[in-house]
């Protein structure tokens, strides 16, 4: 194997791990922010008995359960921004939210500008008419 070739070999190896370290970073913020969200929902909910069920499962992402029934449901965002592919990765959180059976619905976001970005847009807002946007810091 050449000198250049190790080199390349070496720099992809180190990237590789980066991007291993970014996912576990990304799933501990939404852990955190899921602990937030739900600490906010039992103000809300207090009779309610909450499950997570943790990052990058599918599904949504914490149930509220009242007497066996899900009465609550929530996803949880943890993206800077509503544009480009994050735009669209919230707007199937808000399609899940929306079929859902839950008679309470939330989206609970981290950054102010989505909360904001996401409450001005009437288009978005008139579609979901069942789904409250909420911020967990």
């Amino acid at each position: 194997m050449s000198h250049e070739e190790e080199e390349l070999r070496s720099k992809l190896i180190e990237f590789l791990k980066l991007k291993a370290d970014r996912n576990l970073l990304n799933n501990k913020i939404h852990d955190l922010a899921a602990q937030l969200a739900i600490m906010r929902l039992q103000k809300d909910h207090p009779s309610a008995d909450f499950r997570y069920l943790g990052a990058g499962a599918s599904g949504i992402d914490i149930q509220g359960y009242i007497h066996d029934n899900v009465e609550v449901a929530c996803e949880v965002s943890t993206h800077d921004k509503y544009q480009g592919n994050r735009r669209s990765n919230i707007r199937e959180d808000f399609e899940r939210l929306e079929k859902h059976p839950a008679k309470h619905k939330y989206l609970a976001v981290v950054y102010e500008e989505v909360e904001r970005s996401l409450k001005s847009n009437q288009a978005l807002r008139s579609q979901y008419l069942s789904v409250q946007v909420i911020r967990v810091i």
